[in-house]
């Protein structure tokens, strides 16, 4: 198959996706879940590689001619898969909260063509939602449209943010008290506001 058809690429995107959340789900939230460090002090657990490989053999099994790019792949690997078309893959994006057994993680595919996502899917097992976009035809939430909202002013826009750092010792524990004392709207966006201004 080729990208003749971003629609059909997306949605068999989103049924791999979903498949590869429910194998996330069975491995979530284990005390025994297999930990270990990669040299940039990231954390990759067993369900990164399970659903690394399920959704690599999937990828190849309906599109054989389009390359795989992976975060858990070696660099060497990833240089050879890069064309003018291929796939990137997070098999388990927030792989720290995973860990901790905070549930907000989710899988991630794109479609990369001439250098730009063309096709994306974010598929979050826990919520059971489903995000994807295809440039040019639009974007849906679990099958619905969604469009941005207009923002003119960066004081209008919503802020994001990736907590890069766990208090020692949380990896493996399914507790989430050490979240217990921030409020997003007084703690991080109070905080956001009076750096930015």
């Amino acid at each position: 198959m080729t990208y003749t058809n971003p629609l059909t690429i997306r949605n068999h995107l989103i049924d791999i996706e979903t498949r590869a959340g429910s194998l996330l789900m069975e491995l979530f939230g284990r005390d025994s879940l297999h930990v270990e460090y990669k040299d940039d002090k990231s954390p990759v657990t067993e369900a990164d590689l399970k659903t690394q490989q399920f959704l690599l053999d999937e990828l190849t099994r309906l599109f054989p001619a389009i390359p795989v790019v992976s975060e858990e792949r070696t660099l060497s690997e990833n240089r050879a898969a890069m064309a003018d078309l291929f796939f990137i893959v997070d098999p388990l994006d927030s792989t720290k909260n995973f860990a901790s057994g905070i549930p907000f993680f989710d899988v991630s595919i794109a479609l990369v063509k001439d250098g730009v996502s063309v096709i994306g899917v974010v598929h979050d097992p826990v919520h059971r939602t489903t995000y994807a976009g295809v440039r040019g035809i639009g974007a849906w939430r679990n099958g619905q449209p969604i469009h941005t909202r207009q923002c003119n002013q960066l004081a209008d826009a919503d802020l994001d943010m990736n907590v890069t750092r766990l208090p020692p010792g949380r990896i493996g524990a399914s507790r989430l008290t050490w979240l217990l004392p921030l409020r997003k709207s007084d703690t991080l966006g109070a905080q956001y506001s009076r750096d930015v201004g």
